[in-house]
Order: C-alpha cells, then structure tokens, then sequence
C-alpha cells in the first residue's frame, strides 16, 4: 500500500561559520555514541535505571546523538569538497510519548538533522519536522506529541545557528495558498514563582535557576511576537495581533514536586537548558528552604504562572 504524505522541511539560514554552528550543536546536544544505545538498556533492571541512566546522556537541549556522520570526509575522497554533517538525535523518554500511541512513530524517531554550508558559504540546519512525518498514521494523540517534538528541535535550532523566527517563509506561504481567513503560529511562555505558604515574598523559580540570565535563555528559544508578525507581513499577511489565549496558575507543594519529578532537570525544557552547576545549585537551594518553612511549620509552594500566546493574522 502507497500513501502520499505532505512533509514540513525546516531549513535554518545562519550567518554563523560552519565550524561554530557544529560546535554549539554538538555541545547542547550530549552523546551516546561512544557506549552505543544497546548499553542503556542491556545494562538497566527497571523503568526508573533505564531512565536515569538516558537522563544521563542529554545535552541542555534535551537531546543526544545516536550517530554523526561527516559526509564532507568521504566526498573528499570522491573530489568533491563540501562541509556537511549528518546527525541521529533523540530522547528515549520523548519518542515513548509517541510509541505509545503508534508503534509505528517508531520510524520517524529518532531524527535525523544535518548541518550544512551551502554554495554562498551560508551555514544551514535542516530536519523534516517529526509530526509531518507520522502524518499518515492518522492518530490526533499522537500528532499533538509529536509537535510537541516539533517545537524542542525549532528551539534546538534557533540556539545553535543564532537563526531568530528561522522557520522557513514557504512554511507561512502554505497558510497563505491553503488556508482561507485567519493564520495563527508560535507561542512565548513567561516564568514561574515560588512563596512560603502564609508569607507575601514572592521569588521566581528563575531566581534559584539563575535569574534573568535563564530567562534569557528561555526567551531566546522561542520566535518573538514581532518576528512572526514580520513574516506573516511578508507573505501578505494583515491585522497582525498578539494576544494571551490561556493563562494557567498553580501553587504546588515543592517537597511533592520533587517526589514526583516534576522539578527534574529534563522534566521542562526551561530547566534542561540550564548547566549542570545551574541546576544542581537552584535544586540546592529549593531543598534548603523546603527544610526551612517546614521547621517553622510551614510548608514551601511551587507557583506556576504560565500564559500561553497566540500571534494571528488575516487574508487580505
């Protein structure tokens, strides 16, 4: 049986070196290569080693590599010369959120990635985005996964090419040729607080994960408002708006939020991006004053303020 399937190719255009690009890539993204995959779970006796022994192996992205292949080398050989390098990443504790629902997602992930410097000595990162791929399964539970997925490598590639809003126009133009009335993409969250129960200080759980200089970094990842807004303009695009569409607020205890893992380093891509000192001096320094307010009777909250944006446009 043949199946015709539409795929979303995501191209990013760097001004960075190729070299650079390679760099920082390789540097958030961490390696299983030299143990190989078989050794995860040959060497795990439950769910929760075979875990932690995968959590191990991420870079601050939330990925690790499976294989890199370095095809400038061989074509070299063949006279050609090129810059080009191909890549397997994934995380296991991903792709599951998938299989579970379609073993055959199984295909499409890990994914591959490459990194290349074109003809003009531009360097580009291009993928095929995950959802596109298990298009044709036809299981909305899985879609909404794997664009989960989708949105981890658009931030993986905008933090190693400097690329902002990289995600190519022909994507927009799509919306544009197909889509009738309103457009609508991207999304920005803002950051979460903690208080002792009782008390009126209020701190962002930034302040413990380096303060402004993680949100920075968490801002960073995502397309900006005007950067949409542009290139929706540019493909002719009016009424360009941002709005807040949904706001979700929650105070958790912070000693349960620790039993259940929700303050792990790779449970939220806002604490994967952070280093390992980063993350082990902002859980340091929860804990502490988790052990403070319970000796004073009290108990410490997690508060999570996050608000959802929506950037929509219309047709002339």
């Amino acid at each position: 049986m043949f199946k015709d399937l539409t795929v979303q190719h995501v191209t990013f255009v760097s001004k960075r070196p190729f070299s650079e690009v390679v760099k920082a890539f390789e540097h958030n993204v961490g390696t299983l290569e030299e143990a190989g995959w078989f050794s995860i779970p040959a060497s795990s006796k439950d769910a929760a080693e075979f875990e932690d022994r995968v959590k191990q192996t991420l870079g601050t992205s939330g990925f690790t590599r499976f294989l890199t292949i370095d095809h400038g080398e061989w074509l070299r050989i063949q006279g050609i010369e090129a810059k080009f390098m191909q890549y397997i990443i994934g995380n296991p504790l991903i792709a599951i959120t998938m299989l579970r629902h379609n073993i055959e997602a199984g295909l499409d992930v890990p994914v591959r990635l490459a990194i290349f410097e074109d003809e003009r000595g531009d360097t580009k990162l291009v993928y095929n985005t995950p959802s596109s791929l298990m298009g044709g399964l036809g299981n909305a539970e899985l879609t909404t996964a794997a664009r989960q997925l989708d949105a981890k490598l658009l931030a993986l590639g905008e933090m190693v090419t400097g690329a902002e809003g990289a995600q190519p126009l022909s994507v927009i133009e799509e919306h544009r040729r197909f889509k009738r009335g309103a457009a609508s993409i991207g999304a920005r969250f803002r950051g979460s607080g903690t208080s002792y129960n009782g008390f009126s200080e209020n701190f962002l759980v930034g302040g413990f994960f380096g303060g402004r200089h993680t949100l920075h970094l968490d801002k960073q990842r995502y397309l900006s408002a005007k950067t949409i807004c542009e290139m929706l303009t540019a493909v002719g695009f009016v009424d360009c708006r941002t709005e807040i569409v949904q706001c979700f607020s929650v105070a958790a205890s912070a000693r349960r939020s620790f039993e259940r893992g929700d303050v792990a380093k790779t449970a939220t891509s806002q604490l994967a991006i952070l280093t390992d000192d980063e993350y082990q001096r902002g859980v340091q320094q929860i804990q502490a004053d988790i052990i403070t307010a319970e000796r004073r009777g009290q108990e410490l909250l997690l508060l999570s303020d996050l608000r959802l944006y929506a950037t929509t446009a219309w047709l002339r």
